[in-house]
């Protein structure tokens, strides 16, 4: 409409301007050319700029009748909060009619409510037959905070107001709305015009927004996702340390730990340091024993939360910090899932821990009909109702796994156990809304507060559960606080086009000052208290929640393409290799593809290797006990006899033969290395054996000279007792 109306008036613009120039060529000629000529420049004056606006403009066209009202529209005030600036054609205050939606603690009529109770009727605004005279005056709505809200503005717009209610409810909009919803059907009667502004806790939604236009927003409210208990708690057990992590998630931690060690020990074989392990020959593993190596370390630096391998080229220490990038954030993660499981042990669960479990449950949700089509979640069915009570009494019905609630009602109706209505039971009618299609059918009232107890002595409600069973009802209910969950609805007022920016004005200065907090506090905060305090419940979608292998897939993927970086750049070190292994050849060193050529201790391990291999064989004939020295332990070398020996031995026995593979020199290298080596553990062993001899003189001298002071110290003691018997004996008798 807007479009179509910026097209029309820019063809009467055209229009205009071409009737504007016949009129100036008309005047200039025709006589009274003084007049028309003061008419020109009231004209041009009213179309010329906002800022300078004729005291009695005229209007000789549709056209200039319209801009005559742009003009006067734009000099207004420059704020649309104004005071006394709605008027009637003739002066007087704009007359305008409002509906009230009478809901505690949002908009309330205290006098009315007065009148009631003294004329000894039920209270009931809405219903044409209990409302008093009082339910339609406009100064009477001035309590709860959207009540007392408009009240300010409508009182600085100083507007000539009828007070309507839901009982003043029109036989057309029944006609236009089928729904239930009696804040949709108010949005239609302003809609049809048969209302100007609706008052009350109103949702600013996509449908409700295509029928009537609405004003700034008052306030934000917050969608709650509820749901009851499901009679389980998670309780501490033996394999709780198991629980921040799937199985799946274990078994490919595991894998990786075998990948990384076994593709580290590929890489780092033939460039290891020399090893002490029992077993190690020449400082060298075998296969096997490099891999149980190699793993061992891997998982003690995984338990560790550090990298325990080392690496000594390129490609192991790409693969090593894959491997250290995949064990800090599996630590991290583990050791941050862990603590959300500790603190939330013993906690009830719920029928769902996560809004996307409605969906993997093939549940529904139950929720307001009027944000029906404003929630659009694959796979999550939708049950609306027409009220808060009967959405809640479903979820107890298991029609539902979870609730929707706003942040207001949520504080009165569950936290503060306030608030009552009825809800449909006929068989016939399974909508179960707050009433039955059929005006005869059965309903129920569910007293959250209220009720009392048949003997008047017992002031508590809940004593006398069999009378009043829905006392308190909804404290069961628990909180699921999911971020996945988040909606956010607007609380605005449905309003005629004509007030829409002045109620829109007015509502902005009065939140920019604080006044939506201040009241929200006066008849919310301060006088609902939580009457659940010692049952508040909340579950988190992430308390009891295991990591699973999607959530850490960005890890693995990390850790597997350095782990692959590792393996291409080993493997294009050994592609170049044999080109380095021949030219080495050539200068008499072994090729490659023998046996591996390390250097340890500046002898070839392969000399090492074979030396010790016929010494194996030389002495394995003489028993168990007779082991070369090379694989003997300083322990084992305490007998320097024995040491001689088997050195003597050694020589002879590896004398004879020079290993092929060696030339002289190399072989007499390893010899002199070994017999050195030989030396200088008799040395230290025979250092060792005097030094041993000398302690234990000393302590035998010491030991003597002990036995020689005890001794003394005994002469003593008896020549002392010998003494005192001889005083004894000389003394006169008393």
């Amino acid at each position: 409409r807007d479009h179509g109306l910026h097209a029309g008036t820019m063809g009467m613009h055209h229009c205009g301007l071409a009737a504007a120039a016949l009129a100036v060529a008309c005047l200039c000629v025709a006589p009274g050319a003084e007049a028309g000529q003061g008419r020109w420049q009231a004209t041009r004056r009213a179309t010329g700029s906002a800022a300078v606006v004729s005291d009695t403009p005229l209007a000789d066209t549709p056209y200039q009748s319209m801009q005559i009202n742009d003009i006067r529209r734009a000099a207004t005030p420059s704020s649309f909060k104004c005071t006394d600036c709605l008027k009637e054609p003739d002066g007087r205050p704009l007359a305008i009619r409002i509906m009230y939606i009478d809901v505690y603690p949002i908009t309330q009529n205290p006098k009315a409510k007065a009148a009631a109770q003294k004329l000894g009727r039920e209270y009931s605004c809405d219903d044409p037959s209990l409302a008093v005279p009082e339910c339609f005056v406009a100064e009477n709505w001035n309590e709860g905070w959207v009540g007392e809200f408009s009240s300010l503005f409508l009182s600085g717009l100083n507007l000539n107001v009828t007070a309507l209610t839901r009982a003043n409810f029109s036989q057309e909009v029944y006609d236009m709305y089928k729904g239930s919803s009696s804040y949709t059907r108010c949005v239609w009667e302003v809609h049809l015009g048969n209302v100007d502004l609706c008052v009350g806790d109103f949702w600013e939604t996509e449908e409700r927004r295509i029928i009537s236009p609405f004003s700034s927003a008052m306030d934000t409210d917050i969608l709650k996702l509820g749901t009851l208990p499901s009679g389980a708690s998670k309780d501490i057990h033996l394999d709780s340390i198991f629980d921040p992590f799937t199985p799946e998630l274990w078994g490919v931690n595991i894998t990786m730990i075998l990948i990384s060690a076994f593709c580290l020990w590929i890489v780092e074989a033939n460039h290891s340091p020399p090893s002490h392990a029992r077993g190690a020959v020449c400082g060298r593993l075998n296969v096997f024993q490099g891999a149980i190596e190699t793993l061992w370390e891997g998982a003690m630096g995984y338990v560790g939360g550090g990298v325990s391998p080392k690496a000594t080229t390129w490609p192991g220490r790409c693969i090593l910090l894959g491997f250290g990038w995949f064990v800090y954030i599996s630590a991290a993660s583990y050791t941050a899932n862990l603590v959300t499981f500790m603190i939330t042990e013993g906690t009830t669960l719920g029928l769902i821990g996560s809004y996307g479990e409605i969906a993997t449950q093939g549940g529904s949700l139950c929720l307001l009909e009027a944000i029906e089509g404003m929630v659009r979640t694959p796979g999550v069915t939708k049950v609306a109702f027409d009220d808060y009570i009967p959405a809640i009494e479903a979820l107890y019905d298991g029609r539902c796994l979870g609730v929707q609630v706003g942040r207001t009602e949520w504080k009165i109706l569950v936290r503060g156990a306030i608030g009552s209505s009825t809800v449909c039971v006929d068989p016939s009618d399974t909508r179960g809304y707050s009433a039955c299609a059929n005006p005869d059918g059965v309903t129920k009232q569910v007293q959250i507060s209220g009720c009392t107890c048949e003997d008047t002595s017992i002031t508590n409600p809940a004593r006398c559960p069999e009378e009043c069973p829905d006392h308190a009802k909804y404290c069961s209910l628990l909180e699921i606080q999911d971020e996945a969950f988040s909606f956010y609805m607007n609380f605005a007022l449905p309003v005629n086009k004509r007030i829409q920016d002045h109620v829109s004005a007015w509502i902005i200065a009065l939140r920019q000052e604080g006044t939506v907090q201040r009241l929200k506090g006066k008849y919310i905060d301060s006088v609902i208290p939580d009457v659940c305090v010692d049952g508040i419940k909340k579950v988190s979608s992430y308390a009891g929640k295991k990591l699973s292998l999607h959530g850490t897939v960005a890890t693995f993927i990390v850790a597997g393409a350095l782990t692959l970086i590792g393996l291409v750049w080993f493997a294009c070190n050994r592609f170049f290799e044999p080109t380095a292994s021949a030219q080495e050849g050539q200068q008499g060193t072994p090729q490659h593809g023998e046996a591996p050529d390390e250097v340890y201790g500046g002898v070839e391990c392969d000399a090492s290797r074979i030396a010790i291999s016929k010494e194996r064989q030389q002495f394995n004939m003489e028993g168990k006990g007779s082991r070369p020295v090379a694989w003997k332990s300083p322990d084992d070398l305490w007998s320097a006899e024995a040491a001689d020996e088997k050195a003597m031995k050694f020589s002879a026995a590896s004398a004879d033969r020079p290993p092929s593979n060696l030339s002289a020199a190399q072989y007499d290298h390893l010899c002199s290395k070994l017999a050195e080596y030989q030396t200088a553990v008799v040395q230290q062993s025979r250092a060792f054996e005097e030094k041993e001899r000398d302690m234990r003189d000393m302590f035998e001298r010491k030991e003597r000279d002990m036995k020689d002071m005890v001794s003394q110290l005994h002469h003593i003691s008896q020549q002392l007792s010998n003494l005192h018997s001889s005083s004894a004996a000389a003394a006169p008798p008393p």
